[in-house]
């Protein structure tokens, strides 16, 4: 009888901690990009159920409102199709939808369309971001970790 219940806590203790995401954050400032042109580097990082997905966000020193976005789902593959859908959901239970092309293992989004992208993700205290019929992150950005190394992020690259 105690073999039973032993198993079912343990069980329900994994199932908590798969739930619960793991996300850190790391922070490079003015960091060496391309062509000699330093940016400020912020990496989200997702390692809930194994696998470490990755927000990747980049802003130029020398024009702080320039944003390029990438996000790694962790598949290992090279995406086939020029853009692919995702949705994004906030604890607060808004959606919306974004298209963003694909640059290899990576989906991406530069300009305006990024910065809306990070803005309206960043309003929660976290975001699921799911490629229609395919993989999802969830990034928890109310941590400690995460919220200090995002606001800073924030005041750098003005937005």
């Amino acid at each position: 009888m105690r073999l039973p219940m032993l198993v079912a806590s343990l069980a329900s203790i994994a199932l908590l901690s798969a739930a619960a995401a793991e996300t850190t954050a790391v922070l490079h400032e003015n960091a060496p990009g391309r062509a000699g042109v330093n940016r400020h580097r912020l990496h989200i990082a997702d390692r809930s159920g194994g696998d470490s997905r990755l927000l990747a966000i980049s802003c130029r020193v020398d024009e702080p409102g320039s944003l390029g976005v990438a996000i790694d789902f962790a598949t290992g593959k090279d995406w086939q199709e020029p853009s692919r859908s995702v949705a994004l959901t906030r604890d607060d239970g808004a959606t919306r939808e974004a298209r963003l092309a694909t640059d290899r293992d990576f989906l991406i989004a530069s300009g305006a369309s990024a910065l809306d992208l990070l803005r309206w993700s960043f309003a929660g205290r976290s975001v699921q971001m799911r490629v229609v019929d395919g993989p999802a992150a969830r990034f928890e950005l109310d941590n400690d970790n995460v919220r200090s190394r995002l606001e800073r992020y924030r005041a750098l690259c003005k937005f």
